[in-house]
């Protein structure tokens, strides 16, 4: 199931962020200095777009949407390891794709979309993608 994001599940989400680009094989010295980019406050809760989808309950994976100006970015995708694999980053990334579709349709024609990951994510990403 796909819901939006409670801003008290920041504490959750950012340990999710931190074990799913873990997952890529990235040094303890990075993932030291991505820590401060992998952690929500609740106000980012608040303040932009985040879905997560859960599992029985659980919450296994979660992206974020921010405005900008005249751009609406899909900022963060992040899966929890051991679920990689299993579909969720399939529905998030269609359900966050469909979303802003709507939205620059609906409300912004002549706005952009961006879609930024890391190296370590992009093989994943454009495997959704087919």
């Amino acid at each position: 199931m796909i819901r939006t994001a409670k801003a008290e599940e920041n504490e959750e989400l950012s340990s999710l962020a931190v074990r799913s680009k873990a997952h890529w094989n990235y040094d303890a010295d990075f993932l030291e200095a991505c820590r401060q980019d992998l952690t929500y406050t609740q106000q980012d809760i608040s303040h932009h777009t985040v879905y997560v989808v859960e599992e029985m309950g659980q919450v296994v994976g979660f992206y974020r949407l921010e405005i900008r100006e005249n751009e609406l970015e899909l900022s963060d995708l992040f899966i929890e390891p051991s679920k990689i694999g299993q579909g969720y980053g399939k529905m998030l990334w269609d359900h966050a794709i469909c979303g802003i579709i709507l939205f620059v349709k609906r409300f912004r024609s002549n706005w952009r979309s961006t879609f930024r990951g890391d190296s370590g994510a992009h093989y994943p990403l454009i495997r959704i993608c087919t």
